[in-house]
């Protein structure tokens, strides 16, 4: 009897041991798949004074791109996301890195024909595949790492993510000051992308082996036929409330990352190349203090509460910029870059956390795919309305008026934060509370000294 529940155990616990001895190898293997898309993803920020001299645009063209390259965000995560939950997600993994390897080709010959035309078409494409590919990793995540590994986990990915741009803040603008050529950068970001499409084979192989384990043959097939927009109407009332406050906390970091490298390079004469590691000195910030955030999150629960701190964080940056004096080659700015940094991996960690927790795993793609779509149909409007300031208000005061407008919105995020807050404290407050591994370990513990006070009475 007792080598039957022993064997029994084994097979029970074949996956779980497989997850736990190979989860944070996997983790690793999952961010170097995604190593080309964050490698060229601050490209145009960081390349905007030689983009609108080569290819002839001012502050309202800008304005343009920077729409054509979020409107995929608007278009294709819904989509996206339905086609990942009905396909599950490792076919959708290794086709949408395929996907991004011909959108940064085509973009790589869009700046070397300076042709924003064509540039536009691959950075719509690379843009598509990449929030898809997104949806797929998300997936992933919630099925190798479970409710008291998720936080730990986002901020680990976040520490190794933040290295690839890190390195594009640096190596874009001063590979384009080695070559003076505006196609260069883009070509190495392809090659980037091949080696991430080969790690990103190894990570599916790896995660179909624990669905093996777990589930048998019949696991592998990931796919949810059942999946239907519908799902969306059934969804809880809070997680739009929940999305909007993040993304109005996002919408506010981001009108101010496009204008970032300029304002240093025109406030603060600093070179591209010095304005770049400005900004790589932003990403190491975010990288220490998100993981910070992700073992606070999964331990003190919480969760409305750091959205508020996170969202509180990029505002404290965005003041900064506009009160700050100007002087050559000092190093005020990195007082707003440093609060702006370390608030927005947190306010991505809060977000994701609380959605984990109120929506179910097998609608997670559909649930996901609402991030990027509300917060793309925000910046849409809101980068029309910042170029347009930009364009009329820079001659006189710089970006002033258009970091007004990001503290604006910051503060529609922070004020929607404490909505959220008293609308979970109402409801079932499944945003307050620790997760459950951390609870029950406080609980063994607590056990344990209960056990060894009675032991000691006992003795006495």
């Amino acid at each position: 009897m007792t080598d039957s529940f022993v064997k029994d155990k084994d097979s029970v616990s074949e996956g779980q041991l497989f997850r736990q001895t190979k989860k944070w190898g996997f983790l690793a293997l999952l961010c170097l798949s995604q190593l080309g898309q964050l490698y060229n993803s601050q490209a145009i920020p960081t390349l905007q004074v030689p983009m609108e001299k080569e290819m002839e645009m001012d502050d309202v063209k800008y304005s343009y791109l920077v729409i054509a390259e979020t409107l995929p965000g608007f278009i294709a995560p819904l989509f996206g996301g339905y086609l990942v939950d009905y396909f599950g997600a490792s076919k959708s993994f290794i086709t949408t890195n395929l996907f991004i390897i011909i959108g940064q080709a085509i973009c790589t010959l869009g700046a070397y024909q300076k042709s924003l035309f064509l540039f536009i078409i691959g950075k719509m494409m690379f843009n598509s595949a990449a929030e898809a590919a997104q949806l797929a990793r998300s997936k992933i995540v919630r099925i190798w790492y479970i409710n008291n590994d998720v936080g730990r986990a986002l901020g680990a990915a976040v520490v190794m993510q933040t290295m690839a741009v890190i390195v594009c803040d640096l190596v874009y603008p001063n590979l384009y000051t080695l070559t003076q050529s505006l196609g260069f950068p883009f070509l190495m970001g392809v090659f980037v992308c091949i080696i991430s499409a080969f790690f990103c084979l190894r990570c599916v192989t790896v995660h179909k082996q624990l669905l093996r384990l777990e589930g048998g043959a019949s696991a592998l097939n990931e796919g949810n036929e059942a999946i239907s927009f519908k799902v969306i109407a059934k969804f809880p009332k809070i997680i739009w409330l929940l999305l909007a406050a993040a993304s109005f906390g996002v919408d506010a970091f981001i009108i101010v990352k496009l204008y970032l490298s300029k304002w240093i390079q025109t406030s603060y004469d600093f070179s591209i190349g010095e304005a770049g590691a400005f900004l790589a000195f932003s990403s190491i910030l975010t990288g220490v203090a998100t993981p910070v955030a992700g073992i606070l999150t999964d331990r003190y629960g919480k969760l409305p509460l750091f959205l508020i701190l996170s969202i509180g964080l990029i505002q404290a940056g965005v003041a900064s910029l506009i009160i700050l004096p100007t002087c050559v080659h000092c190093m005020l700015p990195a007082i707003p870059v440093a609060f702006l940094s370390m608030g927005l991996g947190p306010l991505f960690i809060a977000g994701y956390s609380a959605l984990v927790r109120i929506i179910d795993e097998k609608e997670l793609g559909m649930a996901t795919a609402l991030i990027p779509v509300v917060i793309s149909a925000e910046v849409i409007v809101l980068v029309l309305i910042s170029g347009r300031v930009a364009d009329a208000t820079f001659a006189s005061s710089g970006y002033t008026w258009v970091f007004t407008l990001a503290l604006i919105v910051g503060m529609i995020g922070i004020t929607l934060g404490f909505i959220v807050q008293a609308a979970d404290t109402r409801g079932d407050k499944k945003l307050q509370s620790k997760n459950k591994a951390q609870s029950m370990l406080e609980l063994s513990a607590t056990q344990t000294e209960i056990s060894d006070e009675g032991s000691e009475r006992s003795e006495v």
